[in-house]
C-alpha cells in the first residue's frame, strides 16, 4: 500500500483512525517514512 492508497483508505473510511504501520525496514518498500508523512499532510 503506497501513501496515495492510505489516502484513498482515509477517505472511504472518514470516521475511523488510520494508523500507517510497516512502513520501513523491509527492503521492498519504495516509500520513507518522511515521504508518507509528507505526502498524508
Amino acid at each position: 500500500m503506497t501513501a496515495e492508497d492510505g489516502i484513498l483508505a482515509a477517505h472511504a473510511f472518514a470516521k475511523a483512525t488510520i494508523v500507517p504501520i510497516h512502513y520501513e525496514g523491509w527492503k521492498h518498500f519504495s516509500e520513507s517514512r518522511e515521504a508518507i508523512s509528507r505526502r498524508l499532510e
